[in-house]
């Protein structure tokens, strides 16, 4: 999978307000706190801000090397995106209910 095609898969699993197990350090639990990634010097790794900071670490991995963060749980209510958005308004503007 490309990485464009994971960081896809991981906005859809872990949605704003998802807490979960840093992939690799299973111990660390995280709330996602938006979906802006940073780069890391490998691309099999996805990584989002966090809620909780741990020190200086102001996100966490929620994929690595083939391995997906295991989910504590999801917000109670999940954000639209903006895809979703942009359907809502093309109903709208096509009248189709």
């Amino acid at each position: 999978m490309e990485y464009n095609e994971l960081l896809k898969e991981a906005k859809r699993r872990y949605p704003i307000g998802t807490v979960f197990k840093v992939v690799h350090i299973p111990s660390n639990i995280c709330e996602v706190k938006n979906h802006e990634t940073y780069p890391v010097h490998n691309e099999k790794i996805i990584n989002f801000y966090i809620t909780n900071p741990v020190g200086d670490c102001e996100g966490a991995s929620v994929y690595k090397d083939g391995k997906w963060a295991e989910i504590v749980s999801l917000p109670d209510v999940i954000p639209i995106n903006e895809d979703y958005k942009y359907l809502i308004k093309l109903f709208k503007k096509l009248k189709i209910k």
